[in-house]
């Protein structure tokens, strides 16, 4: 077999696309956020972090529930196109009554922005099922590379003929996000065939009421500086957001062993045998563990070179982060072993009840704490999680070996 095709070499692959991406858009937030200053960044992260929660309320673990099941041969790749099309025409109707609504009662037209950039991300997501489910991330990959590159290209052109950086930051997500979805359409159609849709379907989350419960509760997470901002202000939301992506590069090695191990731990028939699959990649989650304890020490060094002196206060919100980090870092293949294998209610029941107690912290602390709110919310529910999904793990070996 070709070593691309291979657990390790899959996740390699995607780890680097994943570097590359996570590196551009950390790029793209750093230069917003110093050309715009804390309160205008903050009212761009407000906006793409609505629109993020948008799609994943709306996708409501479909796309994760579909992979899972074209993996298993239970869902054939047509019946998942049609149900992926309709997902998205629900999400264009929902999005048009709201902004109709907003801009006629509310004269308020910041949800055009949110529309635009939805769309785009969930065409995205959309189409990296076929993908994911074949276990062809080095496709995906290569689609991940080329339209971060087109993002670059874009962010550059915008602030050259002098678009606001805020803005140029949403421009540049939106049409990086259907260039990819793109990408993955023609990789997509050059591999598999019989996806061709014949029909739609009114209720294309059949099925995945468990995994929509875990997306959900994901989701709504992001939900964490539009309250912040609500409750303490855009200064407080634009400190948090200037560093919250800072961490996601952190865990980019675990995130994609997680992705790329779905099908080979679906494959497998125990949860031993789920690790046996994949524990040649493992050296990457140590990888990522090590890299958030030197972003913790490095935290005083990088944020006021990188930021300049209005971010001070980013300093221990990032380092609060890259603590939180840590257990994520953990949670993410735990997670995915437990919801291959028949647990994906109690996944659900964990990230929901975590995703509700990290917004209940924000919202109490949120006025006496700032920022720093928002990062011990994240810090406590990823801990909570990781030690809930540990035991549930132990307990399903105990159970295999007995």
């Amino acid at each position: 077999m070709n070593w691309t095709r291979k657990p390790t070499g899959q996740t390699i692959l995607f780890a680097l696309a994943s570097a590359t991406s996570q590196v551009v858009v950390a790029i793209m937030y750093l230069v917003a956020a110093r050309l715009s200053g804390p309160s205008d960044f903050g009212i761009a992260a407000t906006i793409i972090a609505i629109s993020y929660t948008v799609v994943g309320v709306v996708d409501f673990g479909a796309s994760s529930y579909w992979i899972r099941e074209l993996s298993s041969g239970r869902l054939l790749m047509r019946e998942m196109v049609e149900r992926s099309l309709s997902k998205n025409l629900w999400l264009a109707a929902i999005l048009t009554v709201l902004i109709v609504v907003t801009s006629t009662l509310l004269r308020d037209f910041s949800l055009w922005w949110v529309g635009a950039l939805a769309i785009g991300i969930s065409l995205s997501l959309s189409t990296q099922v076929a993908l994911r489910s074949s276990a062809r991330s080095d496709l995906l990959a290569r689609s991940i590379l080329i339209s971060k590159l087109i993002m670059a290209l874009c962010m550059a052109y915008l602030l050259v003929i002098g678009v606001a950086a805020s803005t140029a930051l949403i421009l540049t997500i939106a049409i990086g996000s259907v260039g990819e979805a793109a990408l993955n359409m023609l990789a997509t159609a050059r591999v598999f065939r019989g996806g061709r849709p014949t029909r739609l379907v009114l209720n294309p989350w059949s099925g995945a009421t468990n995994y929509g419960l875990s997306s959900t509760a994901n989701a709504i997470q992001s939900v964490d500086l539009p309250l912040l901002a609500a409750l303490a202000g855009t200064a407080p939301a634009g400190i948090y957001g200037s560093v919250n992506r800072w961490t996601q590069p952190l865990g980019l090695l675990a995130s994609a062993f997680a992705s790329t191990s779905v099908p080979f731990m679906a494959a497998a028939r125990s949860l031993r045998g789920s690790w046996s699959a994949v524990r040649n990649a493992a050296w990457m989650l140590y990888i990522s563990l090590f890299a958030s304890g030197a972003m913790i020490l490095l935290a005083p060094q990088l944020v006021p070179v990188l930021l300049g002196g209005a971010y001070t206060d980013a300093v221990p919100v990032l380092q609060v982060l890259a603590l939180g980090t840590i257990p994520a870092i953990l949670n993410q293949p735990m997670a995915v072993a437990l919801q291959t294998h028949g647990m994906d209610r109690a996944v659900a029941v964990i990230t929901t009840s975590s995703a509700f107690a990290r917004l209940a912290i924000v919202a109490s602390f949120a006025v006496a704490m700032g920022a720093l709110a928002a990062s011990w919310a994240f810090a406590i529910t990823q801990m909570f999680a990781s030690s809930v999904y540990a035991f549930l793990l132990l307990r399903g070996l105990r159970k295999e070996d007995s």
